[in-house]
């Protein structure tokens, strides 16, 4: 998540099927203080736009799965546009993040982290 760009206190769009990944990037956010904005992976234009626009993310995680790409590619100048990252999770970003040693962020990721901010938030529109 770091190499990604992402910083405590921010959300991670997750546009991704139920799975392990989903859990483990979860807990990756989590470790950074950081936390996902599940974005329901039917959502497309308006209502997908909208979504991301609330939760101001940088970063969006998208399943390899040929239909979300497709509703992602729907909306993708306008994602971007707005400063927006578009990551799939396919067998190469499996392979990068397989490669990496296993770390553990120090505290002071999450030292800041107040009661009010979220762990989750989930957009199902």
């Amino acid at each position: 998540m770091l190499e990604q760009g992402v910083r405590p206190g921010e959300l991670v769009a997750m546009y991704l099927h139920n799975s392990a990944d989903f859990m483990m990037i979860w807990f990756a956010m989590l470790c950074i203080g950081a936390a996902p904005a599940f974005i329901n992976y039917n959502l497309e234009g308006k209502a997908l736009l909208h979504c991301l626009d609330v939760c101001e993310t940088k970063l969006l995680i998208v399943d390899d799965d040929e239909s979300c790409k497709k509703r992602i590619a729907g909306s993708q100048r306008e994602i971007e546009g707005k400063g927006t990252k578009i990551v799939v999770l396919d067998k190469w970003m499996r392979k990068d993040v397989a490669s990496k040693s296993a770390v553990d962020p120090g505290d002071e990721y999450r030292n800041g982290t107040k009661g009010e901010f979220p762990y989750a938030l989930i957009y199902t529109r």
